[in-house]
């Protein structure tokens, strides 16, 4: 009986850190990586809470969950020099985007589960 008490309280443990992590907004870092292409959206968007949404055209086209085919990749930024350096590059320019991806995020806080890290600026390819 002793093991049973055990593992719910491990289990509430756990539930409890997701929660606060969640209504945090920021969620539980998933994974990280990067994806290369041209900024064609940045929006500051919400009613309650105000995000910076993004979109990236992607080059080539990729198959998405729903059977659709897609090239834009969404995501999120939220520190403000990343915005200020989006918003001074232009329509043409290719840029490697890196991003945490984060589970268990609130949706009152960004629309994307993938957070910009870093930008640079690519040579054209």
């Amino acid at each position: 009986m002793k093991v049973w008490h055990l593992l719910v309280l491990i289990c509430c443990v756990f539930l409890g850190i997701g929660g606060c992590c969640a209504v945090a907004g920021k969620g539980i870092p998933y994974s990280d990586g990067y994806r290369d292409g041209h900024i064609q959206k940045l929006s500051h968007k919400g009613i309650l809470f105000k995000s910076w949404e993004g979109q990236l055209a992607l080059p080539g086209l990729q198959a998405a969950a729903d059977n659709t085919v897609s090239n834009v990749f969404d995501f999120t930024v939220d520190q403000k020099e990343l915005v200020t350096e989006m918003q001074s590059l232009n329509a043409t320019d290719y840029v490697r985007i890196h991003y945490d991806q984060r589970l268990f995020g609130s949706p009152l806080v960004s629309e994307s589960s993938y957070f910009v890290t870093k930008i640079e600026k690519l040579e054209k390819h």
